[in-house]
């Protein structure tokens, strides 16, 4: 890691990394930040990693279920933006239906009042 004066040029007060229990690389590198930056004013938060079914969520887990196109796992995984990007990205987009979209005009107007 070098030292530079970033941030407190920057006015960073603190250093956000997410917990990282399975890569013993990354794990050393929050370890290492975890240590030095408080020396330069910089706080670090170390962000527990997500859980589905007892299981840490990863970007692995989330390539693994890519490659062979199942979006009901990858549904419980990602945020719905991320959902609608890979969705999107491999051709797989879901329209959504609007809320009234079984209604005519003139229902919606009864409706409405």
């Amino acid at each position: 890691m070098v030292k530079i004066n970033c941030p407190q040029s920057l006015g960073i007060t603190v250093r956000f990394a997410g917990e990282e229990p399975t890569d013993n690389v990354t794990r050393q590198y929050n370890e290492t930040m975890k240590e030095i930056l408080p020396r330069y004013g910089v706080e670090f938060c170390e962000i527990p990693r997500k859980e589905f079914d007892g299981e840490l969520i990863s970007a692995s887990k989330v390539r693994a279920a890519l490659k062979v196109g199942d979006f009901d796992k990858i549904k419980k995984l990602v945020p719905k933006s991320t959902l609608q990007y890979l969705r999107k990205r491999t051709g797989q987009e879901v329209k959504e239906e609007p809320i009234v979209s079984d209604m005519t005009r003139q229902d919606l107007r009864s409706f409405i009042g």
